[in-house]
């Protein structure tokens, strides 16, 4: 009878108290006998800040904060899913990051039910990239721009973002690097190319990259430190040779964001076209996650600055393949030297004896000042969006106008529409006063000179494929001329051409037999 009536009672309700202060977190024992039990101490202080979940109202998580014994804060994004096991990846992430958790196995338990029944009131939305979140930009230490009502965190596999560091002052950066660069088209371009990777998405402009291409003497790093200055430390820059697995983490958290590429010739020949082809689309390998689901893929939109001594096109033939032509107006290759025998300089400051001086001079002062400019720039477009978007899309407009024929090849359009972009938004820098290059001139100017240097090289407006089609013909001729090609007026009986193409005029007009041609000339186009 007493057993059915403990039955009927209530369940009593486990009791799970916690205390936080400086000196760290406490389980509370329930009472025994009326008496307090000693607290038990689980941790350091760890304050859980919000709630967390993504914008699709699922991966939720809480959003934590702690001090090491340095006195530095740290922020991590916990996944409430890690909690289903044991918890050990969140105390190892926590561990690493200076936390001191007690080491005896009796407390994991709690420490657990700390982080899961804890109370909190406030909630934030994560995002697991940087750029672009509604009309704010998410970066890693900081959201510029008018969020949502909500705490918007980026939480990525690597959220402590190297390369996004500010030092100095903006007008140290303005003073010292960014205002020797007027005057030097190569250079004045790839400082634009950092304040026209975040305007991509709302432009509707794909991925892209521009490739610097030229000898190891002529500054092609310098090109890429400076205009890695922009946004963060050109210290260390990323390079082509790592896998692309690697460089498809890279540019998850480049999205939005300028990403810079060194020395293309490290990579390997069989892959980059395709590596390449990946950054500039945007969408990276479908995996499984550790129960075997499949993920969806990273995704991301960048412009991304490349170097090398060779161009992309020949280093996928290196590899045994054919560059594509869609490859060529997604990774667009531009010549690095500017012609006047100072590499990618056009001119050189006084102070400045010759190019590798003053290369030295502007690689010493980006790694003293940088990271300042990019978020300038963000603030005030971000306090002005809809204006300054009009205005970037009308000195987009102008550009394409005045150097852009009406009959150009689609490739064409499309390049000269990035080139436009870059020269919108170096411009609207200019004229926010960020760069110190005076009004929007310099940078409208860098782009046609860099834009032309591409058609030049191309081989005009026309289209890509006549093109190489032409250039393979030339290739041919200039080999073969002389030994498969008959002088016209040749007697019979002298001639001893043994492979015949065709005959050859004394004025140099070639004629090429109709089946040759069909063979040999006609092999490129299949």
């Amino acid at each position: 009878m007493s057993k059915a009536k403990d039955q009927l009672q209530p369940k009593q309700k486990e009791f799970i108290a916690f205390k936080v202060n400086d000196k760290g977190v406490y389980y509370l024992p329930p009472p025994k006998d009326d008496e307090p039990s000693n607290p038990i101490w689980l941790c350091s202080r760890l304050d859980i800040v919000a709630r967390v979940r993504n914008d699709q109202n699922s991966g939720h998580g809480l959003l934590l904060e702690w001090k090491d014994k340095d006195n530095i804060k740290h922020q991590y994004i916990m996944s409430q899913a890690d909690l289903a096991g044991d918890g050990a990846i969140i105390r190892r992430n926590l561990l690493e990051g200076g936390l001191q958790i007690s080491t005896k196995r009796a407390v994991r338990e709690h420490f657990s039910n700390y982080l899961m029944n804890y109370p909190v009131d406030k909630v934030a939305r994560s995002v697991s990239r940087t750029g672009w979140y509604k009309e704010a930009f998410v970066l890693s230490d900081e959201v510029i721009g008018e969020a949502p009502e909500e705490r918007v965190l980026l939480q990525a596999e690597a959220n402590d973002l190297a390369g996004f560091e500010q030092a100095g002052t903006l007008e140290q950066w303005r003073d010292n690097v960014s205002i020797h660069c007027k005057g030097n088209h190569r250079l004045v371009f790839a400082v634009s190319c950092a304040f026209a990777a975040p305007m991509l998405n709302l432009l509707n402009i794909g991925g892209l990259g521009f490739h610097f291409r030229g000898n190891s003497s002529s500054g092609k790093t310098t090109l890429l430190e400076v205009a890695k200055s922009v946004i963060g430390n050109p210290s260390d820059l990323p390079r082509w040779r790592a896998t692309s697995n690697g460089l498809e983490s890279v540019a998850s958290i480049h999205n939005d964001i300028l990403l810079c590429l060194d020395e293309i010739g490290e990579a390997d020949a069989k892959t980059i076209g395709g590596t390449a082809y990946m950054l500039a689309n945007g969408v990276g390998k479908i995996r499984s996650d550790r129960s075997g689901n499949l993920r969806p893929p990273a995704k991301w939109k960048t412009l991304f600055l490349s170097s090398g001594e060779i161009s992309l096109a020949d280093i996928v033939r290196e590899g045994g393949k054919k560059i594509k032509a869609g490859q060529l107006v997604r990774i667009i290759d531009l010549p690095a030297d500017a012609g006047n025998d100072l590499g990618i300089f056009d001119t050189l400051p006084a102070f400045a004896k010759d190019g590798a001086g003053f290369s030295d001079y502007l690689r010493d002062n980006a790694k003293k000042h940088h990271g300042r400019a990019f978020r300038e720039y963000l603030r005030l477009f971000t306090a002005n969006r809809e204006p300054l978007l009009k205005l970037i899309r009308e000195l987009q407009k102008d550009w394409l106008k005045q150097h852009l024929v009406d009959n150009a090849d689609g490739q064409v359009k499309r390049v000269a529409k990035a080139f436009a972009t870059v020269a919108a938004s170096g411009a609207l820098a200019s004229e926010m006063g960020i760069t110190g290059w005076g009004d929007a001139t310099a940078a409208i100017e860098a782009a046609r000179v860099c834009f032309d240097g591409w058609i030049k090289s191309r081989g005009g407006m026309g289209s890509q494929e006549e093109a190489q089609v032409l250039k393979q013909v030339q290739t041919i001729l200039e080999a073969d001329g002389a030994a498969k090609f008959t002088f016209r007026n040749v007697r019979m009986q002298d001639d001893q051409t043994m492979y015949r193409l065709g005959f050859r005029h004394e004025n140099g007009d070639f004629f090429i037999l109709q089946n040759r041609f069909r063979e040999v000339f006609c092999l490129y186009l299949h």
